[in-house]
């Protein structure tokens, strides 16, 4: 069995990096074979890309909420213009039921943020894909950080075609 190396923490100060060094030396360390990785790469590409053209596509951003009573309840999200992104039907007590829940979510998805998110994965793909250097001990160790990152990145995606059940980690609450 495959011992899982931890990132690196901090006891008064210091960074424990021998903790590694010994895990290393009792493990073999192969957390994901090159053409896996490869393949959790072009996963997170693609469905990076999808999220872009999604953002790219949608009205600019930040959106407001607005709420009409009459003569129906009526939940509109609107963009920075006040044009008319999305309107949610209520009922009665649209104030405070799943309506103005599933309204108050949505107009936090701006499409602004996204693509800054977006930037932000991107970077940090190309930073993973840099080849490791040093060591054949700390290339391993290396890897090993690697791969739980893109397992760590990919869990939002675990609804979208092309994901693998075997790339679930559950990372707890």
């Amino acid at each position: 069995m495959t011992e899982r190396l931890q990132l690196p923490y901090r006891i008064g100060g210091g960074l424990q990096l021998h903790r590694w060094r010994r895990a290393a030396a009792r493990a073999t360390i192969d957390p994901m074979a090159d053409d896996a990785l490869a393949e959790l790469f072009d996963f997170l590409g693609r469905n990076l890309t999808a999220d872009e053209t999604r953002a790219r596509q949608a009205s600019d951003g930040p959106w407001k909420l607005t709420r009409h009573h009459a003569p129906d309840p009526w939940l509109e999200i609107v963009d920075q213009r006040g044009q008319l992104v999305a309107g949610i039907p209520g009922d009665p007590g649209v104030e405070r039921g799943q309506a103005a829940a599933d309204a108050a979510y949505l107009v936090t998805h701006d499409p602004r943020a996204d693509l800054a998110r977006i930037r932000a994965h991107r970077l940090i793909l190309r930073t993973l894909r840099a080849p490791a250097t040093g060591s054949l001990e700390a290339g391993a160790i290396v890897r090993g950080i690697k791969a739980d990152l893109l397992l760590a990145m990919a869990q939002q995606y675990d609804t979208r075609p092309g994901w693998r059940e075997e790339w679930h980690r559950d990372y707890g609450p």
